[in-house]
């Protein structure tokens, strides 16, 4: 038993079809191809299963579904059969037609298409597939089989085909219903018809679209239309977080909005919603009333603007967000919100209203304002149910908080004018405090070191914060950030043990020692203390620290090498860092061999900026070493090449010093990225062309792809002038990277890189889905926009 799952108007049907008709001759039993299966009762699709395979056409079940399951046994149990079930939407279809895989012959397949990947989970369908979206290369050539009934657009129709290719974003569904719609039609008519897209879904994507949505639960339709309008595109977790604090089964409902592809919550944790099921969602509230003030949420800034101008709020809204294009100031009534007893959600970007709110709804459950306009929130407003607010670069001050704010979660107050932070005993349940930029702020009050269910406390660049809480008893925190806080020279006593703490930056801090209790940091990941410079030394016990794996000390250069950091380790214990920064801290040739030998570990290590002159050979202790940095090292002159065939990547610019010959047997089977100083690209690699653009002609798996770049710059920071690099395939931009080097050059450098590798640091690509069968046509180009720069580069397969 095969499953086809994916959103509506993918091609789930479509493909299930071309495999029917592929095989359907291999199947000597019989096939039935059930379409439609949602809007036919069971025991008919029953006859039509038993009618298709046995071929009698006087089967009647007389609606008894418990009759047609004996049947299906009886009459086919031997019987090698194709079934296809097409567009499942209740377990019970599939129990009653194909309940159990004995039911059939041996040798059968059964074929199932649903928008629910969980009715496949709970059917135990042994073998799925999620249907993926179309890329550029495909979507364009699906449109033009529909607009120009050829493989290609017409002449003159190429720009206008890709802005439809990228408002359809791969939906096959809609690739069809406006390349049937555009068919012999001007450019003109094309731009007409996709503006009138831009505002309102066509009809006919619409209606299919919106099944998978009159599917849900009442719960689940609430989060999907707030998704669809207000948080597509935002942090799941603070999404999370407001639905949690009223009692509303989130978890399930996103699990269900996951199930049926309507919504997605991708690596970095961001809610992602295809344009056209937001555009559905959205269609479906504007389809509440021609009225805006009774619909159930607004977001279009024409129709905000009016309702919050004139005072025009009612009980039916209950979610805004006002996000202008471009900020400016905006004239409103203060008492706007008056009316609007049932709102849970303001959202304020861009844009600038004078005064502030004399009144807020007491059901408010997200309150965020940029450049919020008053001091304080309005006298009556009631602050129980509140979960998130975000008041950035506003004029909001702090009071002390007692027998307030009891459901506040996250509290954003980036950019604020206070001086400093009172007493927040009153938000026990407070997760997440964020006051980054308040450049006036100098104390915060030592409650917030007592807050038990903190998980993110950040204060970066509050560059006059001097008092910070001396002691911290924060079990749940992850993430500690006071980085910039330059006149903060205290770590705070650490009481307690801390276990989930994964990170903690105090880089360009004043502090000048960190406390023996920093031992309770066992969850500690990752500390960051680059350019502190007045600390002097490292606890003792910090090799206690046995989560710690990336440790940052560049420009420490009281720490290393003065204080024999590694010697420490050496005597107490190796810690198991895989990242080790200690950039431009004064080391020279002894410093090195204590430190290779003591961080056996590491898989980067980055020694930019310092003084040693030779590398020494026990370098290739470091068996698990892959990157290496050694950026501005100016008086290195040797790196043995024995390290050579681990290495992935080499970082040597302005090494200026560095003489070091490039061999293909030297070089890793994994190497990705090499820059050194020279002009002469290494003789084993034999260009095939050369230029700022280079193409070539491949079949239909992609070679392997070395590119080398010949820089001759000099006092330009490419740094400030990226250059782009480019990869075509048959004229359609598969992928684009952003080459930043960070350095001013002061000489000539070879650059050497795995093309394939370079262009896939984000997201892995497969190449060959944008490759045709025969011939293929790459280019890859260089673009660069520093006008002082002169680049030249080949290639090599």
């Amino acid at each position: 038993m095969i499953g086809i799952h994916g959103i509506g108007g993918i091609g789930k049907t479509t493909l299930a079809k071309a495999v029917y008709n592929l095989i359907a001759g291999q199947f000597e039993g019989g096939t039935s191809f059930l379409a439609n299966i949602r809007e036919t009762s069971i025991p008919q699709l029953q006859e039509r299963l038993l009618s298709d395979i046995v071929d009698d056409k006087n089967i009647k079940l007389q609606g008894n579904s418990s009759q047609g399951i004996s049947f299906i046994k009886r009459r086919l149990g031997r019987k090698k059969v194709l079934l296809v079930l097409d567009d499942v939407d209740r377990l019970d279809q599939l129990k009653e037609l194909a309940g159990k895989r004995d039911w059939f012959g041996g040798g059968s397949r059964i074929i199932v298409t649903t928008r629910n990947k969980r009715l496949l989970v709970n059917h135990n369908v042994n073998k799925t597939y999620e249907m993926k979206l179309l890329n550029d290369h495909e979507a364009l050539q699906l449109l033009s089989w529909r607009a120009f009934k050829s493989r290609v657009p017409a002449t003159g129709y190429v720009d206008i085909s890709k802005c439809v290719v990228d408002y359809s974003k791969g939906l096959p569904l809609a690739l069809e219903v406006l390349g049937s719609e555009l068919f012999d039609r001007s450019i003109h008519e094309w731009e007409s018809v996709l503006r009138q897209c831009e505002r309102n879904l066509k009809e006919d994507i619409f209606s299919v679209l919106r099944r998978s949505y009159d599917e849900l639960h009442d719960n689940e339709k609430k989060l999907f239309l707030d998704i669809a309008c207000f948080f597509h595109g935002e942090a799941w977790e603070s999404v999370e977080k407001t639905y949690h604090a009223c009692s509303f089964p989130v978890d399930i409902c996103m699990g269900k909005l996951e199930e049926k592809s309507l919504v997605t919550i991708d690596q970095h944790n961001i809610l992602r919603m295809h344009d056209l099921i937001r555009g559905m969602g959205r269609e479906i509230v504007q389809q509440e009333s021609t009225d805006p003030m009774k619909r159930s949420r607004l977001w279009f800034h024409e129709e905000v603007l009016q309702v919050i101008k004139d005072n025009m709020g009612t009980e039916k809204i209950e979610g805004i967000k006002l996000d202008l294009p471009e900020r400016r100031e905006v004239k409103w009534n203060r008492k706007a919100f008056k009316e609007m007893k049932n709102l849970r959600i303001i959202i304020i970007r861009n844009a600038y209203l004078k005064g502030g709110p004399k009144y807020l709804p007491d059901n408010l459950r997200l309150l965020e304002w940029q450049e919020y306009p008053s001091q304080y929130l309005p006298d009556d407003f009631r602050e129980e149910k509140l979960v998130i607010l975000r008041l950035t670069y506003s004029r909001f001050m702090l009071e002390e908080m007692k027998e307030k704010f009891e459901n506040l979660m996250i509290m954003n107050l980036n950019g604020g004018k206070f001086l400093e932070v009172p007493d927040l005993s009153g938000i026990p349940h407070l997760k997440e405090l964020h006051l980054d930029g308040c450049l006036n702020l100098t104390e915060i009050h030592a409650s917030v070191g007592l807050l038990e269910k903190l998980v993110i406390f950040s204060a970066e660049r509050c560059t006059n914060l001097y008092k910070f809480p001396g002691a911290i008893r924060l079990t749940f925190l992850k993430h500690l950030n006071l980085r910039s806080c330059n006149k903060l020279d205290r770590f705070p006593n650490v009481l307690g043990k801390m276990e989930n703490i994964s990170l903690i930056d105090m880089c360009y801090t004043a502090i000048k020692e960190l406390p023996s209790s920093i031992e309770n940091l066992i969850g500690l990941q990752e500390l960051r203390l680059s350019f502190c410079k007045r600390l002097k030394d490292l606890p003792i016990n910090i090799y206690k620290l046995e989560n710690l794996s990336s440790l940052e000390l560049e420009g420490c250069q009281e720490v290393m090498p003065s204080c024999n950091l590694y010697s420490k380790f050496v005597s107490n214990g190796i810690l198991r860092l895989t990242m080790l920064n200690i950039r431009n801290c004064d080391l020279s040739d002894e410093d090195l061999p204590p430190i290779f030998s003591c961080f056996r570990y590491l898989k980067m290590l980055d020694l930019s900026g310092n003084n040693f002159i030779i590398f020494p050979k026990c370098i290739v202790e470091l068996i698990s070493l892959k990157c290496l940095r050694l950026n501005n090292c100016k008086q290195l002159k040797f790196i043995p090449r024995e390290i050579l065939p681990s290495l992935s990547t080499i970082d040597a610019f302005n090494c200026t010093s560095l003489s070091l010959e490039l061999s293909s047997s030297s070089l890793s089977q994994e190497f990705k990225e090499i820059r050194v100083p020279g002009i002469r690209i290494p003789e084993w690699f034999h260009p095939c062309c050369e230029g700022e653009t280079v193409s070539f002609w491949v079949q239909k798996k992609l070679p392997e792809i070395i590119v080398a770049f010949v820089l001759a710059v000099k006092n330009v920071d490419l740094h400030d002038h990226p250059a782009l690099v480019s990869l075509l395939v048959n004229d359609i931009k598969v992928l684009q990277t952003q080459c930043s080097l960070m350095h001013k050059l002061e000489t000539d450098h070879v650059w050497l890189f795995d093309l394939r590798n370079h262009l896939t640091k984000e997201e892995p690509v497969n190449f060959e889905t944008f490759l045709e069968d025969g011939w293929n046509h790459l280019k890859v180009s260089f673009q660069s926009h520093s006008v002082d720069s002169k680049l030249v580069w080949s290639s090599c397969n």
